[in-house]
């Protein structure tokens, strides 16, 4: 097919296995609304030229809805409408994208309203105005199944008076949140994106965060409404810059496994490495639910002003967390500040504490009952071991039983295994619909990705190595 206008694309009626291609051009205020439908062995794809740049400015916006459409390489400049990119039917995917220099306050700027959509591949970057950038919305209690992966977002600068309204992702909102969406969020990379404690901002249940890496931005990888979500081998590198955070937990039978947290320099409330809200009795949908019922295991957590702030209480917010089990983390710190946050809005909990070790100079209130080594006895080796005390810290998890991560819960029957697209397209089957015999057969290898991240681990116990050996 030649290339045609973008102006042109509504208009056309592609078959299924179609590929599209767009002539160069620069389009101010134009609406595009597509409605196709491919197959998963078929997809249509639409995509520039060779060697071509299409960009959208002013009100332009792109609406996608049909099934497995894909939609590659646009670019979203200086644009000013609510819902630029708005992605609604099933299978439907945005790749490689551009999104920069929104002018105007908005709501959201991609909206996912449909099922098993990706957005992916793609670069968002540059804004100073208000608006979620990527909003996984939910008109009904039904489950999304979206994905969010290797994107970029970068230099977001917050903007003045309002805290609020500048989620780079969001997942769900309160009216849905004790429904389950089984959306990932994963591989991304967040630079510098400031505005808001949430970062990522997940309103709804059984989620995954996973693999995305924080760097030097003023927020979290927050669970604010829902249950039942994962967040597993994330890297949070905040470089001892202001009110950054951590992991911010509400909700119950969350499992926050191998994640990599240093140099927050938060306030020792919401904004520490791991901080556990507390919650308010018989909680409104867009209020605090109590923390119950979490696993926090295997997590490194360095230098960070606080590592921990447990219970912390916000205006009606005082039910403790309960059944909350907090096994096998290491935390080092060398600063002076307590590893348990000692801040009057934390009121603390009687957790569960088995296996950790805490390497610094002062425990905190709320940390009495642990024993305290010193940082300087600490030295690791690119194996995990301590030399201080000969034992391993542990870096990998063999005997917790992970929920199976999206990938691995699709089928494989119908999967076309030429296909490059970054999840397999083929329809969910929850985890209650799966035969016992195959949850046992699964369990040791499903999500062999979830529970083994050696490369990831050596690089950061290099880094963690070359520190302390510096600060000797």
């Amino acid at each position: 097919m030649n290339p045609i206008s973008i102006k042109k694309l509504s208009k056309l009626k592609p078959k299924p296995g179609d590929v599209i291609y767009l002539k160069q051009g620069t389009y101010k205020d134009l609406q595009v609304s597509i409605n196709f439908n491919g197959t998963l062995k078929s997809p249509i794809t639409i995509l520039p030229s060779a060697g071509t740049i299409i960009t959208l400015t002013g009100k332009s916006n792109l609406k996608i809805n049909g099934s497995y459409t894909t939609v590659v390489g646009l670019k979203f400049h200086k644009c000013t409408s609510n819902k630029t990119i708005k992605i609604a039917g099933h299978h439907n995917r945005v790749n490689n994208i551009e999104l920069s220099n929104h002018l105007k306050d908005c709501e959201k700027m991609v909206q996912i309203t449909g099922q098993y959509s990706t957005v992916d591949h793609s670069y968002f970057h540059d804004f100073n105005t208000l608006g979620c950038i990527v909003c996984v919305d939910r008109p009904n209690d039904d489950p999304n199944y979206a994905m969010i992966d290797s994107c970029v977002f970068e230099n977001r600068k917050p903007v003045q008076g309002e805290n609020n309204g500048q989620e780079c992702i969001r997942v769900g909102d309160s009216k849905y949140s004790l429904s389950k969406s089984y959306s990932v969020v994963s591989n991304n990379l967040f630079k510098q994106v400031d505005g808001e404690i949430e970062i990522i901002s997940v309103k709804s249940g059984k989620n995954t965060i996973k693999h995305n890496t924080i760097y030097e931005s003023e927020g979290c990888i927050t669970l604010r409404h829902g249950n039942e979500s994962q967040v597993i081998c994330n890297e949070i590198l905040q470089n001892g810059k202001p009110n950054t955070g951590g992991i911010r937990i509400t909700g119950s039978d969350h499992y926050i496994f191998n994640n990599h947290i240093s140099e927050i320099n938060g306030n020792g409330t919401m904004r520490v490495g791991i901080s556990l809200n507390c919650g308010v009795n018989n909680s409104p949908l867009n209020r605090y639910h109590q923390v119950d019922n979490c696993v926090i295991k295997k997590n490194l957590i360095v230098n960070c002003s606080n590592a921990f702030a447990i219970g912390v209480k916000k205006n009606e917010a005082n039910l403790k967390p309960t059944d909350v089990f907090i096994v096998d983390n290491t935390i080092i710190s060398e600063l002076s500040t307590p590893l348990f946050s000692d801040d009057k809005s934390c009121i603390g909990s009687d957790l569960y504490f088995e296996r950790n070790k805490f390497y610094g100079h002062k425990l905190g209130r709320h940390g009495q009952n642990h024993e305290i080594l010193n940082p300087d006895d600490c030295k690791l080796d690119l194996e995990g071991k301590c030399y201080g005390c000969d034992e391993s810290i542990g870096l990998n998890d063999n005997d917790y039983e992970l929920e199976p991560c999206r990938e691995c819960e699709f089928e494989d029957s119908e999967s076309d295994s030429e296909s490059d697209s970054p999840i397999s397209d083929t329809e969910y089957e929850p985890d209650s619909e799966k035969s016992e015999t195959d949850s046992e057969s699964d369990s040791d290898s499903d999500c062999e990705e979830c529970i083994k991240s050696t490369d990831l681990l050596e690089h950061l116990l290099v880094l963690i190595h070359e520190h302390l050996e510096e600060a000797n």
